[in-house]
């Protein structure tokens, strides 16, 4: 079993190897920032809070108007699918079966397609 003595040594010495790796660190962000590297969100440049929940709405704007287009795309398939009496279960698995992705390019699940028929319904 350990003494005190050994325990405040190694205690010590933990002490003096975190001081050492936070000023590599602080060394380093210093020498990346003199390199021109900047740290940080990318849009944190932008002015006031406003300005970047208006760059974030622009960017979910466009995301939206995407799916959108995407969801048109299969608009003529869904609603062909729909019209022959097939749930969103089985319209799912044909998706699946022809190799035809979602938008974030995965597998189609009955609620990735009912969100998609919502979205046609919408347009």
């Amino acid at each position: 079993m350990a003494n005190y003595q050994t325990i405040d040594s190694l205690v010590k010495t933990a002490e003096q190897e975190r001081e050492i790796i936070s000023l590599k660190v602080k060394d380093g962000i210093s020498v990346a920032k003199d390199r021109g590297v900047r740290f940080g969100k990318p849009n944190s440049n932008i002015g006031s809070t406003h300005e970047a929940v208006e760059s974030n709405s622009a960017i979910a704007r466009n995301k939206k108007s995407k799916v959108d287009i995407f969801a048109l795309g299969l608009k003529g398939t869904l609603l062909e699918m729909k019209n022959n009496g097939m749930n969103l279960s089985a319209m799912a698995k044909s998706l699946n079966k022809q190799n035809i992705r979602t938008f974030r390019n995965d597998k189609w699940h009955a609620n990735s397609v009912r969100s998609i028929l919502i979205r046609i319904q919408q347009s």
